[in-house]
């Protein structure tokens, strides 16, 4: 048994011996081919590969978040031009129709601006899920709104608005309040249809909407319709100039919103002595 151990012994250094020789000789081959320099180098390069691949990787991030953020922007931009544009255009010609006393008309035209409108301008200004909704959805109407989501979001614009009069609910109640009848919504909806059957908003028997008017109806629809306008014309004025401010401080003179409220406290000083 011991003889034994004695020759295994010996045939394991045996064994370390070729291959230290082996490896020796393998180095020197690999040292003399160049294939260490190589190696080497390879390591350097590796660390050099990954360096330059983490900083493309922030590169292209960092290029991905500009796009994004410049598609946001031009997004923002658009949106918020057809509105300011469609209010312009919209209640420029429901004024011109009630200085020619077409009552029905100028309600008719008022609906766009103040009913639907109105609430994209509000979830732009409030609503955090409005972009991915927007962008993602073919069936998304943002001018469908619960009434509880549509004050909720005029709530919040009295914390940021400076005209505390003209509060959040009150404009509720001017244009939305389907229980109030000389709401916006109400009095466009019988202005755009002859016949209205919700139970708040009804025709009844034997008439059409407007339609019986006389001369009496017509002058007491006018008196309605300068008495909501000027308070609506103001918050929706402040409401853009939160919204055009907030979203493009960056391109846009903070001084001019400071000239803007001066001169709606002008107006307002005006239009309620």
């Amino acid at each position: 048994m011991e003889n034994d151990t004695e020759v295994d012994t010996e045939v394991r250094r045996g064994i370390k011996k070729l291959i230290t020789k082996r490896n020796k000789l393998w180095y020197e081959w690999l040292y003399r081919e160049g294939y260490i320099c190589y190696f080497k180098t390879h390591k350097t390069l590796k660390n050099r590969y990954l360096k330059e691949r983490k900083e493309n990787i922030q590169k292209r991030y960092r290029e991905k978040k500009y796009r994004e953020e410049d598609f946001y922007n031009q997004l923002n931009k658009q949106i918020i031009l057809g509105l300011l544009m469609d209010f312009c255009y919209f209640m420029q010609e429901s004024m011109a129709c009630s200085c020619k006393k077409r009552l029905v008309v100028s309600f008719a035209l008022l609906r766009r601006p103040l009913v639907d409108n109105l609430k994209i301008l509000l979830r732009i200004f409030a609503d955090d899920k409005f972009y991915d909704n927007f962008i993602e959805r073919d069936d998304y109407d943002p001018a469908q709104m619960e009434d509880t989501q549509l004050k909720e979001f005029l709530y919040a614009t009295d914390k940021v608005r400076v005209v505390e009069p003209i509060t959040g609910s009150f404009i509720y109640e001017c244009i939305f309040d389907k229980e109030n009848t000389g709401s916006i919504i109400n009095l466009s909806n019988r202005a755009i249809h002859p016949v209205t059957t919700r139970p708040w908003n009804k025709t009844g028997a034997m008439n059409c909407n407007f339609m019986f008017v006389n001369q009496g109806d017509i002058a007491e629809l006018w008196k309605h319709y300068y008495a909501y306008l000027p308070a609506i014309l103001m918050f929706y004025s402040e409401l853009f100039n939160c919204v055009v401010f907030g979203l493009f401080k960056d391109e846009v003179d903070s001084r001019l919103f400071e000239k803007r409220l001066e001169r709606m406290a002008e107006v307002m000083s005006k239009v309620y002595r």
